[in-house]
């Protein structure tokens, strides 16, 4: 019996025991329930208190000063149509600018224009631009470029020639290609009195140099409509070909001291020729031609059938003729022959010495008979 009742006693014990149990844990995991709760709410619900500070990226302002104002200017343009070439400049536009002159030839277009200013001394003053287009060998240019002060401030080549006052700046620029040469612009601004301001005298300068502009036309006066070559002066008409020494040879133009002028070159008796225009002449030369060569031997000829005076000398080993061929009583113009061959400068002197002089002129002048033959006047 009290087994009995030792053993309900321990069975009441360990149930009582087993619903404590259950009752702690139910409390313990609902806390537990609560507290993660608590816990993501705050996280959820906390605002930041970090302030993010904004990128300094803002440059401060570089100072400056503001650029000079460009000068005003007025442009100006030069055509030559018989050459077809054309340039433009621009001059800076003070107040007294006038164009005083404007020609134009088959060899250049010249323009001049005047600034009128009352100097600093009260006293009436005048500045000149005067402007010349023209087409020009470049031969020798290297030479004088080392001679003379460079031009700056431009695209093209040039120098600057020597000059004695200090406002006179006489430029030749060299500028686009034209045949085997250039077209050349010569400027010269000259303030005789020398009293315009200084700085306005740079500013013409610069403002030349700067706007030069230089270009060739598709059109241009140098031949006819036949392809004849026509001479710059409007005296001949020279056809393209010849047929001299017994060779076909065509006859172009090329540029020469300042000019354009005809020339041919062939091979004729084992010799290399050349012929070339060098231009008209006056008949007081014609006249005097004998008298004034006379060094040279100079000598009455016809040259296809036309009165002529012509003379020889030996170039440095070349033998060369110069002519002068009476076409009317107004057109005179010169030629020049040179024949280059294995003879030396002695072998030559000794035949223009010699009995072979006849011989060596009546080459020379057959040589421009055939050149001249097709050739007439205007």
């Amino acid at each position: 019996m009290k087994k009995f009742a030792a053993l309900t006693l321990a069975l009441v014990m360990c149930l009582g025991m087993v619903s404590c149990g259950e009752s702690g844990s139910g409390d313990a995991s609902q806390g537990a329930k609560d507290d993660n709760s608590a816990t993501t709410t705050t996280a959820a619900d906390t605002p930041d208190t970090t302030e993010t500070q904004p990128a300094e990226t803002e440059t401060q302002p570089v100072e400056t000063e503001p650029a000079e104002p460009e000068p005003e200017v007025e442009s100006y343009e030069l055509t030559n149509s018989t050459l077809g070439i054309k340039c433009s400049l621009d001059l800076p536009k003070f107040e007294g600018w006038s164009e005083t002159k404007n020609t134009e030839d088959g060899f250049d277009t010249t323009k001049e224009y005047k600034y009128e200013f009352v100097a600093e001394d009260g006293s009436n003053s005048y500045c000149t631009v005067r402007v010349c287009l023209l087409v020009d060998s470049t031969s020798g240019l290297d030479w004088f470029i080392k001679q003379n002060e460079e031009i700056p401030n431009t695209e093209y080549t040039g120098y600057i020639t020597g000059h004695s006052r200090s406002q006179d700046c006489p430029m030749n620029f060299y500028t686009v290609d034209y045949m085997d040469g250039k077209v050349r612009v010569d400027v010269n601004p000259s303030c005789m009195n020398e009293n315009m301001p200084e700085d306005q005298y740079q500013l013409l300068l610069e403002t030349i140099q700067k706007s030069l502009k230089v270009e060739v036309l598709e059109e241009n006066g140098l031949y006819d409509s036949d392809g004849s070559l026509l001479t710059l002066d409007g005296l001949l008409k020279i056809p393209a070909s010849a047929e001299i020494g017994g060779t076909k040879t065509d006859i172009k133009f090329r540029t020469r001291n300042r000019s354009v002028r005809a020339y041919s070159e062939f091979t004729a008796d084992g010799n290399e020729i050349e012929i070339s225009d060098g231009g008209k002449e006056r008949s007081d030369v014609f006249e005097k031609f004998i008298e004034n060569k006379a060094k040279d031997q100079p000598y009455d000829c016809e040259v296809n059938g036309l009165a002529a005076k012509g003379r020889l000398w030996n170039d440095m080993g070349t033998l060369t003729a110069e002519y002068i061929v009476k076409f009317d009583d107004e057109t005179y113009y010169d030629f020049y022959v040179y024949s280059k061959g294995t003879l030396d400068l002695a072998a030559i002197n000794e035949m223009m010495n010699g009995a072979e002089r006849g011989d060596l002129e009546a080459q020379m002048n057959g040589y421009l008979s055939e050149f001249v033959a097709g050739i007439t006047t205007r």
